[in-house]
């Protein structure tokens, strides 16, 4: 029983590692994404537009 939990409990702890890996180039590529004035205002259309979708989904759903 106890081998099984240390694999799980190592597989659990793998998982982790990756997503937090991840999680900070996303914030890099991401800080480097948003230095430029015209990237964001990309995003705050994409962001109103997502944001209005949903509107319309919730008033008609």
């Amino acid at each position: 029983m106890v081998p099984q939990l240390a694999v799980l409990l190592s597989i659990i702890l793998l998982i982790e590692f990756c997503c937090l890996l991840m999680y900070a180039a996303g914030g890099k590529t991401l800080s480097r994404f948003l230095q430029r004035t015209s990237n964001i205002r990309l995003m705050n259309r994409v962001a109103g537009s997502l944001m209005v979708g949903v509107a319309v989904w919730l008033a008609f759903g």
